[in-house]
């Protein structure tokens, strides 16, 4: 147990001070993978094996669980009822709620469908709105505006049908929410959290507009709408068969919470994501153009014909989704965002249901462990640790754009810890029945979010100044979102490849 000196805080002030420095200190200490500490008038156990915090994560083991976790974000973090997040665990299905959101983002058949939309979406509306179509004049834009606003607007549009939230007023309010909501989900009190006023209006007002949004959409939802208006919000698929425990067991209001939760998913990981792909991407110009290559060259194999070059001297390619997981350089690049970026502070915990006997094994080390786990305990891992480890990563606080990148053998490159191969060096998405069911379309999304972005635009830094890295260092746990904005100068190119 990590020693501590006030009773009912024990390490709370350390751990949240600064969490990463905290784990290395005390893992280095005990010279253990598993050690305890006391925080908040709660245990905590801490599990540094790879393999091992990937197995008390994945779901397998009965007694541990995120039910507590999923009740604290709906009732804390989106102020639901008691009735409302309590329902969502005793009556919700995670097999069930993964596989409609698989279904319709992981799927190759829907995926493609989703992505063709996706991209139309960005090319002919998001692009000339934020940026013009004026191919001769320089316009200035922040990178987080431009990424984060098509991808915020693009899910409205594609994924699920939220039309009226495609403002810039909403947009604000959604990043404003993104900063509060980890913070949120830890108060119990609402005291508490309109004590940050700023935050806590602002989400009100966004379920206010979610009200809005159901009150419609319910008095509709056993009837097919063909054509609904172009501002009109509308019933996707998914947002129908994903929210159908609140549609038949909550109120108007707690249904409204239910889907901002669910939509907010959809955006609070990849807003920064693609923020940090295209600025990685622009920051080192020999990856820019091994990039840019590797884009160019899938779209022009799109044309055939001579005819078709005449006619198409702008086309809109509208990358296949078997062609947008070919782009090499982009993937590896993604890759790496993820591992240095999208992780910055990355907790992931379980809490134990009762009180069991824990045998766990320790792939990395040989070893053993066997203890009591009593009922309320967490045990917590930290993948940013791992995505950290120089043993894993050679010089690993470098952002590596090819460090995933096939090698002259045609094989992705291998990772070790103690000899022994990782089959997951980069830990992202959870793991076992909490794995992120929506990954492989946030994947795609940004992948070809940035390649349609390239295709169409050139991009410089404004003066020629490549900024630092505007890496979050003083949020408590956060999904990389950056700490302030940097911008460039774009403008449509002459002839899009």
């Amino acid at each position: 147990m990590v020693p501590y000196y006030l009773p009912f805080f024990g390490s709370g002030f350390e751990f949240w001070h600064d969490m990463i420095s905290f784990i290395l200190k005390w893992r280095n200490y005990f010279d253990s993978d598993v050690f305890s500490f006391y925080m908040g008038g709660k245990t905590f156990i801490y599990i540094h094996d790879p393999v091992a915090a990937t197995v008390v994560s994945s779901g397998r083991m009965k007694h541990l669980h995120w039910n507590e976790a999923k009740y604290r974000m709906m009732k804390n973090g989106l102020g639901s009822t008691h009735f409302a997040a309590d329902t969502w665990i005793k009556k919700g299905d995670l097999k069930n709620e993964h596989a409609i959101v698989e279904k319709h983002l992981l799927s190759a058949e829907y995926l493609d469908k989703n992505l063709l939309k996706y991209q139309q979406y960005v090319i002919d509306k998001m692009f000339p709105w934020l940026l013009g179509d004026n191919k001769s004049d320089w316009k200035k834009i922040g990178v987080k505006e431009l990424m984060g606003k098509s991808v915020f607007f693009a899910t409205c549009e594609t994924v699920f049908g939220f039309r009226s939230l495609m403002t810039e007023k909403h947009y604000d309010m959604g990043m404003n929410f993104e900063k509060r909501f980890p913070k949120f989900t830890g108060l119990d009190s609402k005291l508490w959290q309109m004590s940050d006023w700023d935050g806590y209006s602002n989400r009100e007002r966004m379920i206010k507009d979610f009200n809005s949004i159901f009150e419609n959409l319910m008095k509709t939802i056993d009837k097919k709408v063909d054509n609904p208006g172009d501002d009109e919000d509308y019933w996707t698929d998914i947002v129908k068969e994903y929210g159908k425990i609140a549609y038949d067991n909550m109120s108007l209001d707690d249904i409204a919470r239910f889907n901002m939760l669910f939509f907010g998913a959809s955006f609070m990981n990849t807003v920064p994501a693609a923020v940090w792909t295209f600025y990685e991407l622009l920051r080192n110009p020999k990856a820019y153009k091994h990039c840019y290559d590797e884009i160019t060259s899938i779209a022009k194999a799109r044309i055939t014909t001579e005819e078709e070059k005449k006619e198409n001297d702008s086309l809109f390619v509208p990358f296949t989704l078997d062609e947008i997981e070919s782009m090499e350089v982009l993937e590896s690049t993604f890759n790496e965002v993820l591992r240095l970026r999208s992780t910055t502070k990355m907790l992931r915990l379980r809490m134990a249901g009762e009180t069991f006997h824990l045998n766990l094994k320790l792939p990395y080390t040989g070893k053993k462990m066997a203890f009591d786990m009593p009922k309320g305990a967490y045990v917590i891992s930290c993948p940013t640790v791992m995505h950290r480890d120089p043993e894993i990563f050679k010089d690993p606080l470098e952002f590596k754009y090819d460090r995933f990148m096939k090698g002259p053998d045609g094989n992705p490159p291998t990772f070790y810890k103690n000899g022994i191969k990782l089959l997951r060096p980069v830990d992202a998405w959870g793991g076992g029945s909490t794995l992120c069911p929506g990954r492989r379309f946030a994947r795609t999304e940004i992948k070809a979010l940035v390649a349609q972005f390239m295709l169409f635009y050139e991009t410089r830094w404004v003066d020629g100044v490549v900024p630092e890295p505007p890496v979050d260092t003083k949020r408590i746990v956060n999904a990389g979102m950056p700490n302030k904005e940097v911008y460039v100068e774009v403008r449509k190119r002459e002839i899009a490849p």
